[in-house]
């Protein structure tokens, strides 16, 4: 028994438990303007928990022998789907009840417990269901259209005339206001309640004056969204400024004006201001990363010197790499062994060694171990299969603040090492110019990753003596060009810088006007500074610490343009939900 359109599929009549088959999309049915109401089949295939129907054959009930037709668990002329169907409804009215992408129907046919099919071409709009399920569902959804009709009757389009002067158009293109510079008349509300309705923001708004449309735009897992539009710009001017951090049921209210594009770009002429402020402390770590070997190397330089930094080279390239690496300088028998938590560095203080180690926590973290009497013949690599739920290690070599440059033999070395292989590339070797921990660090590129792997895994097992110590490989992840990489963008390496040491005023600026003063920015590509979290349940819609923290932002914010600057007009503040890293910013509106 069809279920109406033939993705619904079909009910069997000869189950008494509710059972729904689909024809395979190869059957010759599917093309079928009008699906058959009734159809034989021969058995039903299970493929990937889909049942679908083998041997399929029109046909109708006075074909069949009624006998046998009252004896089925269900009467095929009483279960059968009724169809009715919304005609001429044109694009915009499509759109409008069905959503882009058709994201409405779903929750529309469980409200209604009828089925939909779209026909965008005709722009109409079929429904299918039970008689008494489909008078209901029509009467719903004519009252939506009815709605939706009236307000493309006073939608207003807004198109550009000349530079930033736009003109409202109504129906029928009949003009109806002129704004210039930054003036609007639509706002656009975040963050709203998951149960509002249209009738309900329009009743929160007309307060400000004439509302002309309300349209909810998109449902998500932190709320609604949906713009309003004023009949005239003081009303929506009032509204920015008033609903902005409103609370409705618990949920803080996030709104900001909706200009239409135009020629002149808004923000070059400096009506906004972004400001940015930290809600948590910096974890006093970061990165930055560059297209160019030796703007990263020249950076290295500028905060190691300068600025005392404790800076690590990282390496990440399109080519298959090994990071190669021995120490040139004797470890005097101290390390610091860091954990992901307290309970696994407390584990390790209490753990038995076959070395005689004397371990005390770190003073600069507990999650840190400070390691004594580490045997002259152990490195990092030893210690790892010692410590094995560390996640980092590092053996002191030499003395604090103490850069020792590597020294100029090493890149002979290294081709010594992989002369051998024919898919080395050694004009594409990158050795860091200063000792890691007493340690050589060099990055060696090959262009066959099964040679490389091959030359790596027979070097492990060699355990060549370099220096003072043992020659250690490891197999570096190349970098990954995804399907969101732009087009135009090279696949050329990547050389990171990863910081620690940082001092607590430092941020993503700081560093950024220091490698700009030294003409360092075109090859930079990615910074940041590390902050630590805010708490779990900050976020919390029935928390009122973000609710308090914007009301004492926003109250500062104004405090700086009431008395100390004289304006025309009081600018408009935006302020945005922080990020998890405690990371706050506002934008501020001036009208010149």
């Amino acid at each position: 028994i069809s279920n109406g359109p033939v993705r619904a599929g079909y009910q069997l009549a000869t189950s008494s438990v509710d059972t729904v088959a689909r024809i395979h999309r190869s059957s010759t049915i599917t093309y079928a303007q009008q699906p058959p109401r009734f159809i034989l089949y021969h058995e039903i295939l299970n493929i990937n928990e889909t049942n679908y129907l083998t041997g399929v054959c029109p046909v109708k009930l006075e074909w069949l022998n009624s006998s046998w037709l009252a004896s089925l668990p269900r009467s095929p002329s009483q279960s059968v789907y009724e169809d009715y169907t919304f005609v001429n409804l044109g694009p915009a009215l499509l759109l409008s009840l069905v959503g882009r992408k058709c994201r409405k129907i779903p929750e529309l046919e469980e409200n209604l417990h009828v089925l939909f099919e779209v026909d965008r071409v005709q722009s109409k709009l079929t429904i299918w269901g039970r008689k008494d399920k489909l008078v209901n569902a029509q009467q719903y959804l004519q009252k939506i259209l009815d709605t939706e009709r009236d307000k493309l009757r006073s939608e207003l389009q807004e198109f550009e005339i000349i530079g930033s002067t736009r003109v409202l158009l109504g129906a029928g293109a009949e003009p109806r206001l002129v704004l210039v510079e930054d003036e609007y008349i639509k706002i656009f509300l975040t963050n709203l309640p998951q149960k509002i309705s249209e009738e309900q923001i329009q009743d929160k708004c007309k307060r400000f004056g004439e509302v002309r449309n309300v349209t909810l735009i998109r449902r998500n897992q932190s709320g609604i969204s949906a713009s309003v539009t004023f009949a005239e710009c003081a009303a929506a001017h009032t509204a920015v400024k008033e609903l902005a951090h409103e609370t409705w049921d618990d949920y803080v209210i996030q709104i900001r004006p909706s200009f239409t594009r135009t020629s002149v770009d808004n923000k070059r002429r400096n009506y906004t201001l972004k400001v940015q402020w930290y809600l948590t402390e910096s974890e006093c770590t970061g990165r930055v990363t560059f297209s160019k070997a030796q703007a990263a190397q020249q950076a290295y330089q500028i905060f190691t010197r300068r600025h005392r930094f404790l800076c690590q080279f990282e390496m990440s390239s399109v080519n298959p790499t090994i990071r190669c690496s021995w120490p040139l300088t004797p470890h005097h028998g101290h390390a610091i062994v860091h954990f992901t938590t307290v309970e696994q560095a407390q584990a390790a203080i209490e753990a038995r060694y076959e070395y005689p180690f004397r371990i005390e926590p770190s003073r600069r973290s507990n999650i840190s171990l400070y390691v004594r009497n580490v045997p002259r013949n152990l490195d990092e690599t030893n210690l790892k299969t010692i410590f094995t739920d560390s996640t980092n290690i590092s053996i002191l070599r030499t003395r604090k603040n103490v850069m020792m440059a590597t020294p100029a033999d090493v890149n002979a070395t290294l081709q010594s090492l992989f002369d051998t292989c024919t898919s080395f590339q050694p004009q594409s070797t990158f050795i860091e110019p200063y000792l890691h921990d007493g340690q050589v660090v060099a990055y060696v590129q090959f262009t066959d990753e099964r040679e490389m792997r091959k030359i790596a895994s027979d070097l492990d097992d060699m355990k060549l003596e370099m220096g003072t110590g043992i020659l250690r490989v490891k197999i570096q992840e190349q970098r990954q060009m995804n399907a969101t990489t732009k087009r135009n963008e090279s696949r050329t390496d990547e050389f990171r810088i990863r910081l620690s040491r940082l001092p607590s005023h430092v941020d993503e600026k700081f560093l950024t006007d220091v490698l700009d003063n030294c003409n360092l920015s075109g090859a930079l590509t990615y910074t940041i500074v590390y902050r630590k979290k805010l708490p779990g349940d900050y976020f919390s819609y029935r928390s009122r610490t973000i609710d308090d923290d914007n009301q004492k932002a926003m109250n500062q914010l104004k405090s700086l343009f009431e008395s100390q600057i004289q304006l025309f007009s009081e600018p408009e503040i935006e302020l945005r939900s922080p990020t998890e890293d405690g990371r706050a910013v506002a934008y501020i509106r001036f009208h010149d």
